[in-house]
């Protein structure tokens, strides 16, 4: 009888840490995609910060210019009257009146300038 019990009472362990381990898991897993969500919330912010200031600068005319601080590494990739902002997985295009050219990537402090109806980006 007493080895009954102390059977019982290890079935019902390995049980529990069998629980135990899912829900860590679920908790990474959980802590995962709250990074990642995270970090296309602060890409996004950067991205509706750059396509304000180039729409300012582009309404300005010649001449006109912005420096800005970014908080992500951003690449872009130019396109017939656009621009698509790329950062890892994501990637959010936008349109533009004023042509626009410039680097193939970004980062910390860019400057968007104005120069004869183009939009340059530094």
């Amino acid at each position: 009888m007493k080895g009954q019990i102390t059977l019982e009472y290890l079935v019902l362990a390995v049980v529990l840490l069998s629980i135990l381990s899912l829900s860590i898991y679920a908790l990474f897993q959980i802590k995962e995609n709250a990074e990642h969500t995270q970090e296309f919330i602060i890409f996004s912010s950067d991205v509706n910060s750059i396509d304000s200031n180039i729409k300012n600068v582009c309404s300005l005319g010649s001449g006109n210019s912005r420096i800005l601080e970014i908080s992500t590494s951003i690449d872009l990739s130019y396109e017939e009257g656009g621009l698509i902002f790329i950062f890892g997985n994501y990637s959010i295009p936008k349109k533009y009146s004023c042509g626009i050219e410039g680097v193939d990537s970004i980062a910390d402090f860019i400057s968007i300038e104005n120069i004869d109806g183009s939009i340059e980006i530094h």
